[in-house]
C-alpha cells in the first residue's frame, strides 16, 4: 500500500476513537514514520499533500480529518 493510503487509513482508524474526529501524533513524524514503515521525509511529504488538498488540518502535535469521505478515498492508493 502506497504511504499516503497507509497514513490515510491510520488517521481515519485513530479518529474513529474521537468524537472530534482529532488525532494526537503519537510523537514526532519519525515515530509516525517507523508505526508506518516509511521515511520521516515520507510522512512529512504525505502530510504536507493532505493538508494542501484541504483534507487535514495539522496544528503542532494534533490533526483534524477536515474531510472523511475524501481521506477515505486516499485509502486505495
Amino acid at each position: 500500500m502506497p504511504a499516503e493510503a497507509r497514513l490515510a487509513a491510520w488517521l481515519l482508524n485513530e479518529a474513529a476513537s474521537d468524537a472530534k474526529g482529532s488525532i494526537t501524533l503519537p510523537g514526532t513524524q519519525q515515530v509516525l514514520a517507523d508505526l508506518l514503515g516509511v521515511t520521516r521525509v515520507t510522512v512529512n511529504r504525505a502530510l504536507s499533500r493532505l493538508r494542501r488538498d484541504g483534507l487535514i488540518e495539522v496544528n503542532r502535535h494534533t490533526i483534524a480529518i477536515l474531510a472523511p469521505e475524501l481521506l477515505e478515498l486516499r485509502t486505495h492508493g
